[in-house]
C-alpha cells in the first residue's frame, strides 16, 4: 500500500515527501490539531459537566480536536476512548471535576491484566463493523 511504502521510506531515510495532489486529497479526509494541557483539562471538565462522562486526557484531546476540526454537523464523528481516567489522576484533578477516582469493580484487577491489542485489516468495512460493535453506545460527547 502507499502508506507502507511511505513508512519504509521514513524508516530508511528519516523522512518522506508527499505529492501535492495526494496531500490535497488526504486533507479532505483528515485534520489535526495541537491541544494544550489547559484545553485538555477544560475539555475533561466540560464533558463531565454536560454528560457525566469522565474522560482520560488522551480521549479529551481527541474530543477537543474533533470539535474544532468538524466540518459539518451532518458528518458523523467517532472518537475512540483510549484509557480509563483513573490511570491519569493528576490530569483529572487538574481539570477540577471533583470526582473521586475509583476503578469500577469489574476493573479492580486492571493493572495486573495483560494488555490486549486488536489488529484490524486494512479494510474499511472491517473497521466500521468493529466500531459499530464496540462503540460508545450512541452517547454523544
Amino acid at each position: 500500500s502507499a502508506i507502507a511504502e511511505l513508512m519504509s521510506t521514513f524508516r530508511q531515510g528519516g523522512g518522506f515527501s508527499v505529492e501535492e495532489e495526494r496531500w490535497t486529497e488526504t486533507r479532505k479526509l483528515f485534520d489535526s490539531l495541537a491541544v494544550s494541557d489547559e484545553d485538555t483539562c477544560k475539555t475533561i471538565a466540560e464533558v463531565f459537566e454536560s454528560t457525566g462522562e469522565l474522560l482520560d486526557p488522551h480521549t479529551a484531546i481527541g474530543v477537543k480536536a474533533a470539535r474544532e476540526c468538524r466540518r459539518s454537523l451532518d458528518t458523523p464523528m467517532v472518537i475512540l476512548g483510549t484509557a480509563h481516567p483513573v490511570k491519569f489522576p493528576e490530569a483529572v484533578e487538574k481539570a477540577g471535576v471533583g470526582k473521586a477516582l475509583e476503578l469500577p469493580a469489574h476493573l479492580s484487577d486492571l493493572f495486573e491484566r495483560d494488555e490486549r491489542c486488536t489488529v484490524l485489516p486494512n479494510d474499511l468495512k472491517a473497521i466500521q463493523a468493529f466500531v459499530s460493535q464496540h462503540g460508545n453506545r450512541g452517547k454523544p460527547l
